[in-house]
Parts: C-alpha cells; sequence; structure tokens
C-alpha cells in the first residue's frame, strides 16, 4: 500500500466520522480527543490510609493540603485498632498487613476498571508526605496537562524496553507516522466552530485551541520520579510481568485517560493510525450509553477549566476528591457520588442511531476502497 493510498482512506476516515453524519443523530461535531477534554470527568482513585490511633503530623498536614488542587483522588483513614472495621477495608489490610509497618497505603484504581483490569491495586507501601507527593503528581504528569490544555490531541507517552535498538526503531516508526498523519488529517471547520463556542472556547479564561498536534514523551523504566505513573500504566495490562522487557506505548488524550498501551510488535502502523482515527473521529460510539470513552483515567493534578498558566492554581470549580473521615460503609471510587460536577450534560445518542451510522460508515468505506483498487489496478 502506497503512502498515497493511505493518506487518501485516513482522510476519508477521518471525514466520515466528522462530517458525513446527519446532524440529527450525532452526539456532537467535536473529534474525541476534544469531547474527553470538556464532558469526561475522570474518575477517583481510592487510597486507603491504614494507621494506628494517629497519623504523623507531617502526614496529616500533606494530606490536608491536597484540599487546595483539583485532582481526582479520595483517601480514606483507617485506624486499625478499631475492632469495627469495615469488612472490604479489613479484607483488604488482611491482604497487605503480613509485609505492612504503619503507616501503609493501598492506592487502588477507579472502581469501574477493577474488572476490566483484573486487578483493583496500582500500589502498596509505607506511608509519608514524600511517597504521598509522588503518588499524586511527577513532571511527566504536568507535561502532559501542559501540552493537552495547549491544545494537543493525543499525548503519546514511550516507555522504553530492554533493548536500545527495538526502542530507537519504534521510536522512529512513531515519529515518522505522527508526522505524516498530521500532514493528511484535518478537522473539519464545523468541528473548529462548535469548540470555539464550548468551555474551552475563545471566550473562556482557559481556552484551549482545537488543532490536530500531537507531542511525545520518551520514559525510562527506572525512572523513580515516574515510578507511579509507571504503574498505573503498565498494570492496566493483565498480562502485566510477562512484558516487562518490551517497548510500551500509550495514548493519553482529555482529562488524562489513557488507552490500553500497545507494546513490542504491537507497536506499528496500523494501531498508530487506528488510535489516531478513533481519537481524530467524533465520539459517537462512547456516548450513547452514558459511559465513558475507552481507556483508564490516571491520577492527575490540574485543573483542567482554569488555562495552562492555571494548572495546580488553588481557584477552581474542579473539586478535590479527598475524604479525611471514614464513612459508616466505605464507598469505592467510581460512582457518581464522588466524580466532579460534569461541565456539561451528557448527549445522548440512541442505540439505534449509532448501529445505523455503524452501517453506513463500513458500507461508504467498503465502496472507496474497492474504487481505490480498481483505480490503482
Amino acid at each position: 500500500m502506497t503512502f498515497t493510498k493511505r493518506s487518501i482512506l485516513f482522510g476519508l476516515a477521518v471525514t466520515l466520522l466528522t462530517a458525513a453524519t446527519p446532524v440529527a443523530v450525532r452526539a456532537c461535531n467535536l473529534p474525541t480527543f476534544r469531547y474527553a477534554l470538556e464532558r469526561w470527568q475522570p474518575y477517583a482513585y481510592e487510597t486507603l490510609v491504614y494507621y494506628d490511633r494517629s497519623l504523623p503530623a507531617s502526614l496529616h498536614t500533606a494530606l490536608e493540603g491536597l484540599e487546595q488542587h483539583p485532582l481526582n483522588l479520595a483517601v480514606w483513614l483507617v485506624d486499625v485498632s478499631r475492632e469495627d472495621m469495615h469488612e472490604e477495608l479489613k479484607k483488604v489490610w488482611d491482604r497487605e498487613k503480613g509485609n505492612a509497618s504503619l503507616p501503609w497505603a493501598v492506592v487502588r484504581y477507579p472502581h469501574p476498571a477493577w474488572e476490566k483490569l483484573k486487578r483493583d491495586t496500582v500500589w502498596s507501601g509505607n506511608f509519608d508526605a514524600d511517597t504521598l507527593s509522588r503518588i499524586v503528581d511527577s513532571p511527566v504528569r504536568r507535561t502532559i496537562a501542559e501540552h493537552i490544555l495547549n491544545g494537543v490531541s493525543i499525548v503519546w507517552l514511550f516507555v522504553d524496553g530492554a533493548d536500545p535498538a527495538v526502542n530507537e526503531a519504534k521510536l522512529k516508526l512513531l515519529n515518522d507516522r505522527l508526522a505524516w498523519i498530521d500532514s493528511v488529517a484535518e478537522l473539519p471547520e464545523v468541528a473548529v466552530e462548535e469548540a470555539n463556542r464550548g468551555e474551552l472556547g475563545e471566550r473562556a479564561p482557559g481556552f484551549v485551541p482545537l488543532k490536530i498536534a500531537f507531542e511525545i514523551i520518551r520514559i525510562q523504566r527506572d525512572d523513580p520520579e515516574e515510578k507511579f505513573l509507571l504503574d498505573m500504566l503498565l498494570k492496566t495490562d493483565p498480562d502485566y510481568g510477562s512484558h516487562a522487557g518490551q517497548p510500551h506505548l500509550f495514548a493519553v488524550y482529555g482529562q488524562g485517560r489513557a488507552l490500553p498501551g500497545l507494546k513490542g510488535a504491537g507497536i506499528g502502523e496500523r494501531a498508530i493510525d487506528d488510535t489516531c482515527f478513533m481519537l481524530l473521529g467524533t465520539p459517537n460510539d462512547y456516548v450513547h450509553d452514558g459511559t465513558q470513552g475507552p481507556g483508564t483515567d490516571l491520577l492527575v493534578r490540574a485543573d483542567w477549566f482554569g488555562g495552562v498558566s492555571n494548572l495546580l492554581s488553588v481557584a477552581s470549580e474542579a473539586p478535590t476528591l479527598v475524604g479525611m473521615t471514614l464513612p459508616e460503609a466505605p464507598r469505592t471510587a467510581g460512582p457518581e457520588a464522588e466524580k466532579p460536577a460534569a461541565a456539561h450534560d451528557r448527549l445522548a445518542l440512541g442505540r439505534i442511531a449509532a448501529a445505523t451510522l455503524g452501517i453506513l460508515l463500513v458500507a461508504v468505506a467498503l465502496i472507496s476502497v474497492k474504487a481505490l483498487k480498481r483505480n490503482n489496478s
């Protein structure tokens, strides 16, 4: 397949997803990456902090300081000396206490991800103020947020594997492919107009330009400052541990949502094209049943509606999800009660309309492919 053919096909795919569907059955004209930034609020990570009667003063102060910044984190303090510890919290503690020295924390993925990932725990270990700071923030996560609020469509996180030659080859492939996609893909004017009228549009304090742009961040697997981020990313693989020597690639979009990672031989042109096809197209396939798009939310400290200069500002309408006391029955991260209030009401798309749209797109794409084959035969 030549570059010309792929250019035509990719352009056709973006056009189909962004312009061919009647407005009456559309969720919106925005591409998925922008729709997610404006409307898909991240689920909360749940952190259980086990202690005996009292917390160290420095840790208590650090936990209180979390309330100053928007952060998708829910913290529950669990006193192990209490005999009335809830059954679910006790089950987690019984699993951990053999290797634990207090205070001890267990950080869990957002609840909706547990079944999909086949695990709930991202990290567990001794807990102090320094550890807390590394859990909630890191240089790469700050850079991700900065890129997205500058209008970057997709931030690609490349995690090095064991073989330097393979790493360089995969990075070159990624760079070349993204450069090509950037040269052939276009957003329709109707999408730009809708974005400019939205919550992050031209008149918004936190204006984010709508454009097609990509950034790549390379992460060393042994980077101590990014250990928690690497745990979040790599453990989204149900077979985590069996691919440790391979490079991994993650596409991050919206308010810090990471798609399932590509790894090793799976990092190829087709997979990169498919990811861009999905995120540059409209989100009609993801909103018809009220759910959010594919992927897993990352724990990111950022004011998504405050603009780049306001990334970590205290003044924000997005609440920090920190619980400093334990309710009678434990709440797990993920239910609507623990999510920040959405900036918009979600727009529903009927299942019948979505199915019809899918059939139409497949039919038109097949016809176009056949026509291209005839023209090149």
